[in-house]
């Protein structure tokens, strides 16, 4: 029995999400990282992705909490560590300051994560390592897809061909439909 996952999305449609928050809310690509499945999704070893967890620093780490502060994100509990998190796009989007990993700083995931299509992605060692590491039935499928190499899905420049950028809707940061 597959593991149940919340709702799911187009990978591409949510990276669209990123490339708003890069555009209009100037978060620096070099800055953050997307992090958990999305690599998984952008390979092509899963169709779908519920939302895209990013780490963040620096100026792009404030710039998430100041709209947070100014009622245009909402503060949050990250589900598996309770870290404090900044949640956009009703929870589509959720940044933080550092990952569940507690032997790897952010600095170190940004650092040496893969730049694909213009934004960095976790490492595919980085997402066997957490995975490994939390141990979810979900995490357990995964592994098991990256392990047996099962052949994938479009390359990742074709599939992020897709993204659509729109302008940014201030109220769209709050709202799950955005």
């Amino acid at each position: 029995m597959q593991p149940q996952r919340r709702p799911a999305y187009d990978g591409a449609d949510l990276v669209g999400l990123i490339w708003q928050l890069v555009y209009e809310r100037d978060f620096e690509p070099a800055d953050f990282v997307i992090a958990g499945s999305a690599r998984l999704w952008i390979d092509g070893y899963i169709r779908e992705v519920s939302d895209l967890d990013v780490v963040a620093r620096g100026a792009t780490w404030e710039r998430a909490w100041d709209m947070a502060l100014r009622g245009e994100a909402l503060f949050g509990e990250g589900s598996v560590d309770h870290a404090k998190v900044i949640r956009l796009f009703g929870d589509r989007v959720e940044v933080g300051d550092h990952w569940v990993l507690p032997t790897i700083s952010a600095d170190e995931l940004i650092d040496e994560a893969d730049v694909i299509g213009g934004l960095r992605y976790f490492r595919l060692e980085t997402v066997q390592l957490y995975k490994k590491y939390l141990d979810r039935a979900k995490d357990r499928t995964d592994l098991e897809a990256l392990r047996v190499k099962r052949p994938r899905l479009p390359d990742p420049i074709d599939r992020l061909r897709s993204v659509k950028v729109a302008p940014l809707d201030t109220a769209a940061l709050l709202s799950p439909d955005a």
